[in-house]
């Protein structure tokens, strides 16, 4: 016979009866663990020799990359170290510059114009006044006035200015310093060399040089302004260069050590773990889904009032232990209103155990003065004689025990009774 369509999955009770498998669940998941692990360690224990290879190979591309990185990492430091010590010569020239520092609409000049006195062709005197040009600044001994005047001898060579007029025949020599008296300093120490820088090219031509005049005045340089724009554009160049230099440095990375190996085998042992974990969850949902099934498909019953619901058969009592005797009176009650004098104990329990029900029911009925009565008693599961007893007794009392006795069960004894078309007084819940 079917189950009863009202038969409902109590979750509670379901979770229970898988729990109490918990034997079973714990071997098939460490047999599921167990394999996932085989399965991993084998996979990966075949790797150990591509493994070793490749690390060999890591490890030389290393050496080789590390030798290279050592190489260029010194030549870039070493530029971004020329780089910086330029930027920070500009910034001190731009600084301790005595020219870039003069105010280009009002420089404080002192100058003095020289005649040239020669016989010689137009060319000649052109040649000569180029030669002293160049003569005037390559002969001052500029070391000597630096150290004077505390100074750099790049600084003066700034403030000092020879402009040589071909046309005219002349020199002009410009002394941009705003203290008067050393302009005529730098310019006397000028002058003591014209005689020998004027021998020195008399190979053009006889000729001397007459003084013209001698002022002190201020002036607009608009060159000045030019010159300290250039220098300004010089250093943020250079400045700019150094933090791309700086940022290719910082850009450079020591190659690290290869630790595949080691790698691999962490990674080998996370995923083996997640096989394992895997085994563990696939086996744990197998078993939970095998006893589910089999939960439902039995009809596990877990409360002695479901046995009522769900077979419609009456429950004559619940034998929990407390006042049993309570119990077996009710049940003697029941049993001596059918008026039936052979009454058959049948249950799924042992025969010790329903021999005892006997007894006690049998001790009820001489209380309460009741005669003619008799039992037998039956385990289904294992007594071969069940048909017989049940054929001879007059009515059927089902003994069934919670966790136990399935609602499947109960439904095929309750046809067995049907078809021996005997009474069946009702259930005893244990």
């Amino acid at each position: 016979m079917e189950q009863s369509k009202e038969y409902t999955v109590n979750i509670k009770d379901c979770v229970k009866y898988i729990v109490s498998k918990w034997k079973v669940l714990l071997l098939v998941t460490s047999i599921f663990a167990l394999l996932a692990a085989g399965v991993a360690a084998f996979h990966y224990i075949r790797q150990i020799e591509n493994v070793d290879a490749l690390q060999k190979e890591l490890e030389e591309d290393y050496a080789i990359n590390s030798q290279n990185y050592e190489e260029t990492y010194a030549k870039a430091t070493e530029t971004l170290e020329k780089m910086t010590k330029r930027v920070e010569e500009q910034d001190e020239y731009m600084n301790a510059s005595i020219y870039l520092g003069l105010d280009d609409r009002n420089v404080l000049t002192t100058s003095i114009g020289m005649y040239l006195v020669m016989d010689e062709s137009e060319y000649k005197r052109m040649s000569y006044i180029d030669c002293c040009v160049d003569g005037i600044m390559a002969k001052t001994n500029w070391d000597k006035l630096a150290e004077k005047y505390d100074t750099l001898p790049t600084y003066l060579q700034e403030i000092v200015k020879v402009e040589p007029d071909y046309e005219h025949g002349i020199i002009e020599i410009n002394v941009l310093y705003p203290d008067e008296t050393i302009a005529g300093e730098i310019l006397d120490e000028i002058l003591a060399n014209m005689d020998s820088i004027c021998n020195e090219y008399n190979f053009l031509g006889e000729a001397s040089f007459r003084y013209v005049n001698r002022t002190v005045r201020f002036r607009v340089d608009d060159e000045l302004a030019e010159k300290r724009e250039e220098a300004q554009k010089i250093y943020q160049e250079y400045v700019n260069q150094l933090a791309e230099g700086q940022a290719q440095v910082d850009a450079f990375y020591a190659p690290s050590y290869p630790n595949f190996k080691n790698e691999f085998w962490k990674k080998a042992i996370l995923k083996s773990m997640i096989l394992v974990v895997a085994g563990i969850l696939f086996g744990a949902f197998a078993v939970c889904g095998f006893y589910y099934i089999q939960y439902v498909k039995k009809g596990i019953v877990f409360q002695p009032s479901e046995y009522r619901r769900l077979t419609g058969i009456e429950m004559l009592g619940c034998l929990d232990g407390n006042a049993d005797e309570l119990t077996y009176r009710n049940i003697a009650i029941k049993i001596a209103s059918r008026n039936r004098k052979m009454v058959l104990l049948a249950g799924n329990q042992e025969q010790g155990l329903l021999d005892k029900f006997k007894t006690e029911l049998m001790s009820c009925f001489e209380t309460m003065d009741v005669s003619g009565i008799e039992f037998l008693t039956s385990d289904i599961s294992t007594d071969e004689d069940f048909i017989a007893k049940l054929y001879t007794a007059e009515a059927v009392v089902c003994i069934v025990e919670c966790k136990k006795t399935t609602l499947s069960d109960c439904l095929v004894w309750e046809q067995a009774v049907a078809d021996a078309k005997k009474d069946l007084i009702g259930n005893i819940v244990i």
